[in-house]
């Protein structure tokens, strides 16, 4: 192994883009925005239930729901951290044996040779060369065969906020988040050229088996020096600052808050494609891969309680209300498309159960299939200090996506929250088909 494949190693986003792929996407969205613990302990619902940490993310309106008005309190988050992976389990080892045994310079050697055995060669001599030149074939379509389609994913996120809640005041708070999804797909796109060659080899050694040497002195179609499978990532970060005020309004039967938060994001697209065969991250250079924009956008959000209702709580979310577009280096186009989201959730002694919905559809990041989420989760409080949680999120809008393992259909969700005197830790959990994740925050209130 020589030290470009050593270094390589080393570098999560560089084993990205070891995943081959051909052409780029035309367009994508951006992430759906930052989620907390404890909202994705219980299945990433949160909109619609009381949250003292966590609010400013997922409804500002929640800032000023009426179970927030026992006492003037201040709450920090800091930090609150969640990251998850999807992946094929074979795909590193297959590209690793791809890369290190230098499969496709073997391959394209062996039919070098075959071809330049034509002249002078034994039909013995003929024939060992025709069936190493079968064997280095059949070893690169097994390796790029394998990975064929196959892709990975790695997302990333950061928050925290400082807000200040209760008493018969509005609700604000200013927070701060990043957001990172880096996608990378699969596709073998030699198998014509490497397919033609062992049928051709296959067939001159079964005619010369029946008597028929002419195959032995025509010539293979050499494959191109390099293969035509690429690697390539599509990924996008998006940092976002801003400020979140909710007022509740006091009806003839029912509470309404209503919610706002205006904020700058600073967006930054990702999109690198290199040989598969000769991929080195010292040939990265980040200028000409990134993209960066500053944009304004905001959120609005609501939330209701009705007398006859007294346990239930009803909410409405609009994310990113300012439609925005972002052109990659490689030619893509990535866009950040408001999101809209209902929910409801019904709150008990010790025990809390919710629902949610998507009401638009969100277009994938990267090599993503679309996404329209419903979920439902609940936390259950069995101590004052010890609160369980579970949740699972569906996706109605699964399929379609050219990696197929990142389209995740289902995911479920656990975890734990703490909250001894004016300390939260929250921790969470949670897992598909091919994705696993967690997450991790801590939160104060004084």
């Amino acid at each position: 192994m020589n030290t470009s494949h050593i270094r390589f190693k080393t570098l999560s986003i560089n084993a990205l883009a070891t995943c081959l792929t051909l052409n780029a996407v035309s367009i994508q969205a951006a992430p759906r925005g930052f989620t907390d613990a404890r909202s994705l302990g219980m299945g990433r619902t949160g909109i619609a239930i009381e949250s003292p940490l966590a609010a400013p993310f997922l409804n500002p309106a929640l800032l000023a729901m009426p179970g927030e008005k026992a006492s003037r309190s201040t709450k920090l988050l800091l930090p609150s951290l969640r990251g998850s992976a999807a992946m094929d389990e074979d795909l590193v080892d297959d590209i690793d044996d791809f890369q290190d045994n230098d499969r496709w310079d073997e391959f394209v050697d062996a039919v070098d040779a075959f071809n330049g055995s034509n002249s002078g060669a034994t039909e013995a001599e003929a024939r060992a060369a025709l069936a190493n030149a079968i064997d280095k074939a059949k070893a690169v379509d097994t390796s790029l065969g394998n990975v064929d389609r196959e892709a990975l994913q790695l997302r990333l996120g950061l928050g925290t906020a400082l807000s200040r809640t209760g008493g018969d005041k509005p609700g604000y708070a200013v927070f701060a988040s990043t957001n990172v999804e880096i996608n990378g797909i699969s596709r073998y796109n030699d198998s014509g050229t490497v397919n033609a060659v062992i049928d051709a080899a296959e067939a001159a050694l079964e005619a010369a088996d029946s008597s028929d040497p002419s195959g032995l002195s025509s010539d293979l179609e050499r494959p191109t020096d390099d293969p035509q499978s690429n690697a390539s990532v599509l990924g996008i970060a998006v940092a976002e600052v801003g400020i979140a005020y909710a007022h509740n309004i006091r009806l003839d039967a029912a509470n309404l808050q209503l919610g706002v938060a205006p904020k700058l994001q600073h967006v930054r697209t990702f999109d690198y494609t290199a040989n598969a065969n000769s991929f080195d991250e010292n040939d990265f250079d980040a200028g000409e891969s990134e993209e960066q924009k500053t944009v304004f956008n905001m959120d609005l959000g609501a939330s209701a309680q009705f007398d006859h209702l007294e346990a239930l709580s009803f909410a409405l979310v609009i994310k990113n209300i300012v439609p925005h577009e972002f052109d990659t280096a490689g030619g893509n186009t990535m866009e950040l498309n408001p999101l809209v989201q209902a929910g409801a959730a019904y709150t008990g002694d010790n025990f809390v159960v919710t629902a949610e919905l998507d009401l638009t559809r969100s277009e994938g990041v990267g090599f993503e299939g679309d996404r329209q989420l419903l979920a439902v989760g609940g936390e259950f409080s069995p101590l004052d200090w010890l609160h369980l949680r579970g949740g699972v999120s569906k996706n109605l809008k699964h399929g379609g996506a050219e990696g197929g393992d990142i389209d995740q259909d289902t995911l479920v969700s656990a975890g734990l929250g703490f909250s001894p005197g004016s300390t939260r830790i929250d921790l969470a959990a949670f897992v598909g088909e091919s994705t696993t994740g967690a997450a991790f925050q801590l939160g104060f209130l004084f």
